[in-house]
């Protein structure tokens, strides 16, 4: 239910585990630009998450 009303995502749909890899891996990337920009290293100024929420975190523990 999170996923459908977040993400417009069906559990049952072809493209589901793909795009739910994308949302895990674009959500490691942006803790990663964090962490680098608090350390005073800005990797990109123009990077940005590309989705409006972010991942359930038991759900990135399934990260493959």
């Amino acid at each position: 239910v999170f996923y459908e009303s977040r993400f417009g995502l069906l559990q049952s749909s072809e493209d589901a585990p793909e795009l739910m890899h994308r949302v895990k891996l674009s959500f490691l990337e942006g803790l990663h630009w964090c962490l680098l920009t608090a350390a005073g290293a800005c990797p990109s100024w123009t990077w940005q998450y590309p989705f409006h929420f972010a991942p359930r975190t038991q759900d990135m523990t399934a990260l493959k």
